[in-house]
């Protein structure tokens, strides 16, 4: 599409010589590699505006790490940790708080079934049976949290076959004990409701994130909804909807509701009807609320709520850009992207002179359009009376340079997953130049049947 914000794989590097011993991949290497790559193309730094990666200590620490040398080198980069990285380790150390006995039963019903033909025929003849739908059971993946969502639809989906399954089998086969236990016990079922409803709030985001979709603009005002959203099921509204969302430590007892006033989900409460012990739901009750705080302070922890420059770029999102009660000014942003804005006066006016004629063409211009095709089509705009020449020179220029800012790694991912080899045995083996070879060999995903 013309106009469209696009990524483009730059390079594949390989760190380690062969032919010598030094094999560090500190900070230090991995910057000056980087760096390197661009002076080899004769790229100059100073178009490099902004620097994404996840939020490892090497590539986004305060100090002596990647992006405190691209700070240093670049002053004025906006950098900004992978989104999508965030919100996963939140789900991980947020599933932390829930007993273990629920991914071990996903694990150990998968591993029971996995190896045997005749264990899953078996398994097909109750679904027919129950008149469930014939569906396998999901791997849970050993590192990706998020991908727990799928496993965790399926087995509620199968339970009551797995139920019936294990109940003929268990008194036979000692590793099915375990599982018989699980699946006849309410209170595994209702920790299995309880993410059944919470872990989709992350994938959704996630998978927002993921997207080709530019949304530097929304990110903030995702992010912010979303932790709302979660402060709101265990704090107070009123201390929620008072309180500058920064100054909001979910820690903080005094602001909790009581045990019986936090909403789990329809699921967690149908399960409970049929428990009698108190204790238990009690402390169902505990873990549930603790995995909500968990998932709160790993937002508050990961992504800076009162951060002034994503704070201001939402401003200019393309919803608020064409609706009545938009920005006068887009002054305020110059100073928070120095190596975006117009360093003179003279231009920095110019350009805020085109942000306030901009409402005067709106008829001229497709609204529905995404925001990057959006700024294509006005910086398109010709006076007809003046030799075609073109009505806004700067304001298309400066908002899609800010819609090419990173939030995820997760258009580099792709790349690389369509690049690479796929057996896994020949990935671990091959080299940087074979995978370099295979990424131009690789066709678009998005045109294979």
């Amino acid at each position: 599409m013309i106009g469209k914000v696009i990524t483009r794989f730059w390079n594949l590097i390989q760190l380690f010589d062969e032919k010598t011993t030094d094999h560090v991949a500190n900070a230090e290497k991995l910057f000056n590699t980087v760096i390197g790559s661009f002076q080899k193309y004769e790229i100059p730094t100073e178009n490099i505006i902004g620097f994404g990666s996840d939020g490892c200590n090497t590539m986004m620490g305060c100090n002596n790490s990647v992006s405190s040398r691209f700070r240093q080198r670049c002053p004025g980069i906006i950098v900004i940790k992978c989104i999508c990285h965030s919100l996963h380790l939140c789900a991980s150390d947020a599933c932390k708080e829930l007993p273990l006995n629920c991914e071990k039963m996903a694990r150990n019903i998968y591993n029971y079934f996995k190896s045997s033909s005749k264990r899953q025929s078996e398994l097909k003849e109750f679904q027919y049976f129950a008149e469930a739908d014939v569906h396998k059971i999901l791997r849970p993946a050993q590192t990706r949290w998020l991908s727990l969502n799928a496993v965790v639809q399926r087995i509620l989906e199968q339970w009551d076959v797995l139920r019936l399954y294990f109940n003929s089998k268990w008194l036979e086969e000692s590793e099915c004990h375990d599982i018989h236990a699980c699946l006849n016990d309410p209170i595994i079922k209702a920790y299995y409701y309880f993410l059944a409803w919470m872990l989709p709030k992350f994938t959704t985001l996630n998978s927002c994130f993921q997207s080709e979709s530019i949304l530097i603009t929304k990110l903030h005002g995702k992010m912010t909804a979303f932790y709302k959203e979660l402060l709101l099921l265990v704090l107070h509204r009123n201390y929620v909807n008072s309180a500058p969302i920064e100054t909001i430590d979910p820690m903080t007892e005094i602001n909790h509701k009581d045990l019986k006033d936090i909403y789990l989900g329809l699921g967690v409460q149908k399960e409970l009807d049929s428990v009698e012990n108190e204790e238990r739901k009690l402390t169902l009750r505990k873990m549930c609320k603790n995995f909500i705080i968990r998932a709160c302070v790993g937002l508050r922890k990961r992504y800076c709520f009162n951060d002034k420059i994503m704070t201001e770029i939402a401003k200019f999102d393309l919803e608020k850009v064409i609706s009545d009660d938009r920005e006068e000014s887009v002054s305020s942003l110059f100073p928070l992207l120095p190596r975006i804005a117009p360093t003179s006066i003279q231009h920095q006016q110019e350009l805020d002179d085109e942000w306030r004629k901009l409402p005067l063409y709106y008829k001229d211009l497709d609204l529905s359009q995404p925001p990057d095709v959006f700024w294509h089509q006005v910086a398109e705009l010709r006076d007809q009376h003046r030799e075609g020449n073109t009505y806004f020179q700067h304001l298309p220029k400066f908002m899609l340079a800010i819609l090419s800012l990173p939030h995820s790694n997760a258009e580099c991912e792709r790349y690389l997953h369509y690049s690479l080899p796929r057996r896994s045995i020949f990935y671990c083996a091959c080299g940087v130049q074979i995978i370099r070879f295979k990424k131009f060999e690789q066709k678009d995903p998005k045109n294979q049947a």
